[in-house]
């Protein structure tokens, strides 16, 4: 009996450890700085919003994403430039980003994502824009 309840133990360990690390291992290839110069605008509900943005100068979107599960944003789109921290998680194909103040991180927004040979591409709306679908293909810095 002692050796069952301590092969149970060391099941239920081994399966809280794994399901804590599994979305770590989503986020730990996402850690670092990355930047976006081209931002595409599709399925706009007014057809002169769609198109592509691009930040010559400069980068239009700079993500940094920490191995603690933070982020820093700096978004030079916005008129003036602004910039956001807070939480973010990460699943095989979404990116939930909770910025910090935010008491209902529930409604946190969540972004589809893509990461192929060192490029990220992540899709996401703009309460801004209703109806636009954002598309910004990210490399790592």
């Amino acid at each position: 009996m002692r050796a069952f309840l301590s092969l149970s133990f060391i099941a239920l360990f081994l399966c809280l450890a794994s399901c804590g690390s599994e979305e770590e291992e989503f986020l730990t290839p996402l850690v670092g700085t990355w930047e976006s110069s081209t931002v595409t605008a599709a399925n706009c509900t007014d057809p002169d919003e769609n198109g592509t943005i691009t930040c010559s100068n400069t980068y239009c979107i700079r993500v940094t994403i920490n191995s603690d599960g933070t982020y820093t944003l700096n978004n030079n789109l916005d008129d003036p430039p602004s910039t956001e921290s807070g939480n973010i998680t990460a699943t095989s194909s979404t990116i939930s980003m909770c910025e910090s103040g935010n008491s209902n991180c529930g409604d946190a927004d969540t972004n589809t994502y893509s990461l192929s040979g060192g490029k990220l591409s992540v899709t996401f709306t703009d309460d801004d824009s209703p109806g636009c679908n954002f598309t910004a293909t990210f490399d790592k810095k």
